[in-house]
């Protein structure tokens, strides 16, 4: 992934296995490439970069998800509390 902003997949000196990083709530995360399927760690060949490419993409992907439903929710509940707020004031004043 060449994107700025979806991360990276790297060896680590000495090494023999691919790493990816990602930034989540504003920190880095690091982590081993598995594969998708199997969960096993990716030995750093050629062969296996395009799979950790793929662990990379699943990993933000999570992450974006994680972060969209906990907006939602906080947005969804302000909503719910100013359509709330609104419906008091509207009795308020039929009452008076």
């Amino acid at each position: 992934m060449n994107t700025r902003g979806q991360g990276r997949v790297y060896q680590r000196s000495g090494s023999p296995f691919w790493y990816v990083a990602y930034y989540a709530h504003g920190k880095e995360q690091r982590e081993a490439a598995c594969h998708v399927r199997t969960g096993a760690k990716l030995e750093a060949t050629e062969k296996n970069h395009r799979e950790a490419e793929r662990f990379l993409k699943q990993a933000w992907r999570n992450c974006s998800r994680t972060a969209w439903r906990a907006n939602f929710r906080r947005s969804t509940a302000k909503a719910c509390h100013s359509e709330r707020s609104s419906r008091c004031a509207r009795k308020r004043l039929q009452t008076a």
